[in-house]
This record gives C-alpha cells, structure tokens and sequence, in this order.
C-alpha cells in the first residue's frame, strides 16, 4: 500500500475535548476496521 496516501480535512477539532473515551474507542475501532478493508481491497 506503499503507492497511496489517505488525507483526511475536516471534522470539529474541539471533538475528542467533549467525547467519552469510550465513544473516541468506538469511532477508531470503526476507522481501524474501515481501514482494515480498503487495505484488503487494495492490491499490493
């Protein structure tokens, strides 16, 4: 996956200031498995 670089912009930068932590893990296990899949998808 050497060839491609994700760029993310946008989103509250205030965000992980008023999130529970257990809300902040949730919303990176659906990022960590969202990722898992487009690298899957991806051929190397």
């Amino acid at each position: 996956m050497k060839e491609f670089m994700f760029i993310y912009q946008g989103g509250d930068p205030e965000w992980m200031k008023h999130t529970s932590p257990e809300d902040i893990a949730a919303v990176m296990k659906c990022w960590e498995e969202w990722m898992t899949k487009l690298q899957e998808a991806v051929p190397e």
